[in-house]
């Protein structure tokens, strides 16, 4: 009995070790279970807000694209009514120059209807002058 007795203190302490070791391994895997939890949450979070800053980043791919062909629309507006303005300045240029060759036109036309009434005049003016002359003469 003494050896069995012997055989039980010294398998004790093992035993007390062992029991030890495996309140400590399971302190451990219950930390890392707490820890992998922890990280399993905040992994969550991350593809939560990832997945926020997709959609984000969708919309605002979906407004730049709206902005660029509004751009694009914007440009082509601007370039069109350039051409309008600029065929509008040449047609006003074309309308000056006719107007300053109708108002020389006009000038010489007034001039020379000027010169008939001067003409008509004198005629009826020497007209006048030989009728008194030809009446005086008779008397």
């Amino acid at each position: 009995m003494c050896s069995e007795s012997s055989k039980m203190s010294s398998l004790h302490p093992i035993m007390f070790d062992s029991q030890s070791s495996l309140e400590h391994k399971q302190t451990i895997i219950k930390q890392l279970e707490a820890k992998c939890k922890g990280m399993t949450n905040m992994i969550e979070q991350m593809n939560e807000r990832i997945a926020k800053l997709t959609n984000e980043k969708v919309s605002q791919e979906r407004d730049l694209y709206k902005l660029r062909e509004e751009l694009s629309n914007a440009d082509t507006k601007s370039v069109e009514q350039l051409k309008v303005i600029e065929n509008q300045a040449s047609q006003i240029e074309r309308l000056k120059t006719e107007l300053n060759e109708q108002t020389i036109e006009l000038n010489n036309s007034k001039m020379a209807s000027d010169q008939l009434v001067l003409c008509k005049l004198v005629r009826l003016i020497n007209c006048i002058h030989f009728n008194i002359t030809v009446i005086i003469s008779i008397q």
